[in-house]
């Protein structure tokens, strides 16, 4: 690659090195910039005849110099002078070096020539104008090089790329991940094709030479082609280089999401390691397969299947573009791990399906480890992504489950002795000097454990934590056996007799220790068993200490206590310690109808190493007690940047709530209950731990509340529960909240239909479950009582009343009510706006009230508001800008389709749509949602054939990426009915109508407009089919739910009346 760049000579003049090669090129900086005229530019000929310095961009050349020079470089590059332009030949090639010429200099400086530095304004409300934003050549040059500084026309600083990222983000639309060091190549590249989609330049070919660094391709110049056959070539070029390509893109894994790390104590199994990854490998070995890889696992728990995938993931890390660990021992632990997924594709997906079509719909190679299938019942196929881009490890102790593999499974046998035996050496810390002495001794105790793999590691963590010597252990081993055959009969002919025998033997350790860590370690276990095995963050113990100071100082007599300001915590607990049974004056605070309210009985339910921290303000016993567990091997400890964790591996958590009696976990269920309930009144900072919360907080709650109830009186009971019910709120659980309401609704024998005011916190849960769940009449009914209560009870801007009646807002919005919705809405936004808080809840009102707008076609009110929102936000920065930018854009696009402002609406969505595409995948749900929407503003514009291929592309995507029963895609489904329909393809419309009417029929009241308006569209149909007695059933319920719900001269009533008319007078074909 030849070179040659710009230094100043002795004499002080600017001047070309000689052509300079590969490790011969020095240090340079590099210029961005647009062009001036070309008899303006300094060009080669000009510097090597010494002309030119009376041309304007000889200013551009001595600023670079200069710069260059101050930031301690001696060259520097310029496309306007340093290439011959009129060699083809070194054109060509400078071309086809340009991309890496800007990645390999130190520095590159952005020149606009078109912005001159105001102090009076902000700098990014000076550069967003800029023509250098809009050029095709500068897209590679403000993307490869590694540092870019930014200058005015009259050489002064505006900020580094880092600094102005958000702003460059915002203009460019590329998104702002990839405007990090070299993060644009974790992108496809098709999309970083896309990113020049809006940009121009000068000779149309340069369109496509400009993208081949970007596009990482080489090819021959041809300005006599036109631009799109430069295109062509470039895109064969890309299909041609695939392959390298893929290996690039995917064979260096750019997603790890395995939460497990590898073991050191792994030993052997270096032939099954070897076969996997040879089986896994050939999912894209052989391009002739088109099956699916399945491969599965089974053998008993705790012999260490997820450790070997974890050892073959490791392997094969970067053979996959995207390796994905969901542990499947429960519905909700595979959903969370499934949103980690999505969250780490920068996919939108919430639920499981969503992202396993998601991962069926990509054409990169991904790793997807199954792990703890071991539900009999439950069929694993629903996890299995379709297609052969990817592989399925699977992880289970059911023989049965073989039946998924799709080629030959493993049943995993225990180690041999001789890896057994060092496996049990290195759990016990033994020195490898002394293995060949002790080797007899081990292999006894292998004997024994029958080589059971996590048997031998806990056996390992005992003998090294100095509890017994090698040689003991197998009498300390015997002993327990027969204690716990005693104790557990059914433990006979248990094939884990002897796993339980093992860690019982640990349980001794922690009975008999000397100081509180033993039984705080006993206490953790059981609480642990009340949850799930999955990780569960240390926040949720931090939290519950806050929570119980919080509440502890808000329970105190005030009265009592206003002269001593610094009473301590453990006076507080001596003030207010009440019996562990309710009182009296427990029973006389609860008739005040506060029936959510902890209490300080409560909080006294704590774990001793919970509450005996208060006072010094820190969880020291809790992690120390984990640090105890973790010695043994009972748990293992995990540790990010955003948290610490505990796990269990499902084997101890089975067996540490086996070994509790009813009685105990009834009692370790109201100290994990009360703990988990007080953590809510602390700082709740959970938004990176919300999802490993969830399978925790779903099997808290998996007893049923009428069995839960009588654990303890219901006035104690009531609150405890009520919270649980906020936990699964607060992690979005919404589906199994409503199945604990209704649970709760049965023991209390109430009835979310019968409003009493005293279960005001149960109709508050309800409500938000119904709003979330789309059950718009139970949600109305409830909260029509509770903002009544609010509005005697509450301050205007009380955060709790403005979220019940924006949910009151939407309900209305959802039961096809939006006339109730509008004065509501309007009083919120009116309170929004005066207060600094809440600001993502003030957009989100505004878009609900636009929604209201449109629906009573107020449409010029709706374009009016969502006008000066969209001017409120061009100059906002944040992380949030451009997804609330775009948010409104999208809303405002829609409000032009129903005012009739249908150019605006096209011009606009067209933006939207392609801003989404620069930053999203094609799958992601805001893109989809644009392309919908700009479908309908093609069809508002009879341009149903531009319509009809962007809705057969949105539908198909959410078709497998999306539930049947999902509102977006029936409502996408139900546009393209209508297409077909406005085209007279009538056969075509008539099933695709059919099937929406149906599901909205499932999923939504009579009364809301889209059933209504699905049902008025098939009803035109059945005319054009002639069948008129459907059509008339149709029309005849439409008009009589329209009569019943629109005013008299509403235009969509009228509509109905007058198809109604038509086809009773017979006058329909007329």
């Amino acid at each position: 690659m030849v070179m040659r760049l710009l230094t100043y000579s002795i004499d002080g003049h600017l001047q070309l090195t000689p052509n300079l090669y590969g490790s011969d090129i020095p240090p340079y900086a590099i210029l961005s910039h647009t062009w001036h005229a070309d008899d303006q530019e300094v060009t080669y000929h000009d510097l090597t005849s010494d002309l030119g310095k009376a041309k304007r961009g000889h200013d551009k050349l001595n600023f670079c110099a200069r710069q260059a020079a101050l930031d301690g470089l001696q060259y520097s590059w310029i496309d306007t002078c340093c290439i011959d332009k009129s060699s083809s030949t070194e054109l060509d090639e400078a071309i086809n070096s340009m991309f890496r010429w800007y990645q390999n200099a130190k520095i590159c400086y952005v020149y606009l020539a078109d912005v001159a530095r105001d102090f009076a304004l902000p700098v990014h409300v000076q550069i967003q104008k800029s023509r250098w934003f809009t050029r095709g050549w500068t897209l590679q040059e403000l993307l490869a090089p590694a540092t870019v500084n930014f200058f005015d026309m009259n050489g002064k600083p505006l900020g580094d790329k880092a600094i102005l990222a958000h702003e460059i983000a915002r203009i460019t639309s590329i998104p702002l991940n990839a405007l990090e060091g070299n993060n644009f190549m974790d992108y496809s590249v098709e999309e970083r094709l896309q990113w020049a989609a809006c940009r121009e330049t000068k000779r149309e070919q340069d369109g496509a030479y400009c993208l081949l660094g970007l596009a990482g391709v080489q090819m021959t110049l041809r300005y006599s082609e036109t631009y799109g056959d430069a295109m062509r070539r470039l895109r064969r070029k890309v299909k041609k280089n695939r392959r390298e390509t893929e290996m690039i893109d995917t064979e260096h894994n750019a997603h790890w999401i395995v939460a497990k790390s590898l073991n050191g104590l792994f030993t052997g199994r270096i032939d099954l390691t070897k076969s996997m990854r040879d089986t896994l490998l050939g999912t894209h070995q052989s391009s002739q397969n088109l099956e699916q890889i399945r491969l599965v696992i089974t053998g008993m728990g705790g012999q260490g299947k997820s450790e070997l995938c974890v050892k073959v993931a490791n392997t094969l890390r970067d053979s996959f573009w995207a390796v994905c660990w969901v542990d499947v021992s429960s519905e909700v632990t595979a959903r969370s791990d499934f949103v980690t997924i999505a969250e780490t594709l920068h996919c939108p997906a919430e639920s499981v399906g969503e992202v396993v079509r998601m991962l069926s719909c990509t054409r990169r190679r991904w790793l997807l480890i199954l792990d703890n299938a071991d539900d009999p019942d439950f069929d694993y196929s629903v996890y299995f992504p379709s297609g052969s881009h990817g592989a399925v490890l699977i992880t289970s102790r059911l023989p049965a489950c073989e039946r998924y593999s799709t080629v030959p499974s493993i049943a995993l046998e225990a180690l041999d002795l001789m890896h057994s035996t060092v496996l049990l050496l290195k759990a016990a810390r033994i020195p490898e000097t002394s293995w060949s002495s002790l080797t007899p001794q081990a292999q006894d105790i292998v004997r024994m454990l029958e080589s059971h793999t996590l048997t031998m590691i806990q056996a390992g963590a005992y003998i090294a934590g100095g509890y017994c010597r090698l040689d003991q252990f197998a009498d300390r081993f015997e002993r327990h056996r027969k204690q716990l055959l005693e104790q557990y009969p059914t433990q006979q002919n248990s094939r884990y007799q002897n796993v339980y025998a093992t860690f019982e033997a640990s349980v001794e350790v922690l009975m008999y220790e000397e100081n509180e860590a033993g039984q705080d370690g006993l206490a953790v276990l059981a609480v642990l068993a009340s949850l799930h095995s999955s990780m569960l963050p240390f926040r949720l113990f931090d939290d519950a200490c806050e929570g119980a100071r919080s509440l502890l100082r808000r329970n105190m007599d005030t009265r009592q206590d206003q002269n001593s300001s610094n009473s301590s915590i453990a006076t507080l607990k001596q003030r207010f310690k009440i019996f562990r049974r309710p009182t009296n004056k427990f029973q006389a605070l609860k008739e005040v109808d506060q029936v959510d309210l902890l209490v300080n009985e409560h909080i006294l339910q704590l774990p001793a190493f919970i509450s005996e921290g208060l006072e010094a303000r820190s969880n020291r016993r809790f992690r120390k007690a984990c640090s105890l567990l973790a010695s043994l091997s009972l748990v293992s400890l995990h540790q990010s940047h955003d948290y610490d964790a505990v796990s269990m591996h499902p084997l101890v958590h089975a067996w540490a709530k086996d070994r509790l009696d009813m009685k105990r976990q009834q009692h370790f269920w109201i100290q994990t209950a009360c703990l988990a309930a007080v953590s809510l009144a602390g700082p709740r900072k959970w938004n990176s731990v919300e999802k490993h919360f969830q399978p925790h907080f779903q099997a808290l709650t998996a007893v049923s509340p009428k069995k839960l109830l009588p654990y303890a009186p219901l006035e104690f009971m009531l609150p405890v529960l009520i919270h649980c019910g906020l936990l699964l709120s607060a992690v979005k659980l919404y589906e199994s909240l409503e199945i604990f309401l209704d649970g709760l609704y049965q023991a209390l024998e109430i009835s979310p239909w019968t409003f009493s005011e005293r279960y005001l916190p149960i109709w508050r849960l309800a409500a938000t479950t119904s709003v979330c769940l789309r059950r718009p009449k139970l949600a109305i009914h409830l909260l029509e009582h509770i903002t009544d209560i609010d509005a005697a009870t509450a301050d205007s801007s009380d955060p709790q009343r403005l979220s019940a009646q924006y949910s009151l807002g939407r309900a209305y919005n959802d039961n096809g009510e939006p006339g109730k919705a509008i004065p509501l809405l309007k009083r919120i936004i009116e309170t929004y706006e005066t207060i600094s808080t809440h600001q993502d809840w003030l957009l989100s009102s505004q878009l609900e009230l636009n929604r209201a707008y449109t629906a009573t076609c107020q449409t010029q009110e709706a374009v009016e508001l969502l006008e000066h929102v969209a001017a409120t936000q061009e100059h906002v920065i944040g992380p949030d800008s451009q997804r609330d930018y775009l948010r409104t854009q999208h809303g405002l696009g829609l409000a032009y389709i129903a005012n009739g402002q249908i150019e605006e609406a096209i011009s606009l969505l067209e933006h939207v749509v392609t801003m989404y595409k620069r930053c999203v995948e094609e799958t992601h749900l805001d893109l989809l949602s644009s392309q919908h929407e700009l479908a309908r503003a093609y069809n508002a514009n009879k341009e149903f054939e531009r319509a009809l291929p962007l809705l057969v592309h949105v539908t198909e995507i959410q078709s497998q990426t999306l539930k049947p029963a999902n509102y977006l895609l029936i409502t996408a489904q139900y546009t393209l009915g209508t297409t077909h329909l406005a085209l007279g393809q009538v056969t075509e419309a008539v099933p695709k109508l059919e099937h929406v009417v149906e599901m909205y029929n499932q999923t939504l009241d009579e009364t809301q407009s889209e059933r209504l308006s699905a049902q008025y569209s098939l009803a035109l149909a059945y005319v054009d089919t002639m069948e008129l007695e459907k059509a008339t059933l149709l029309v005849r319920h439409v008009v009589e739910v329209r009569r019943k719900t629109l005013e008299l001269g509403h235009p969509h009533r009228i509509q109905a009346e007058r198809l109604l008319k038509d086809i009773e007078d017979g006058t329909v074909y007329d």
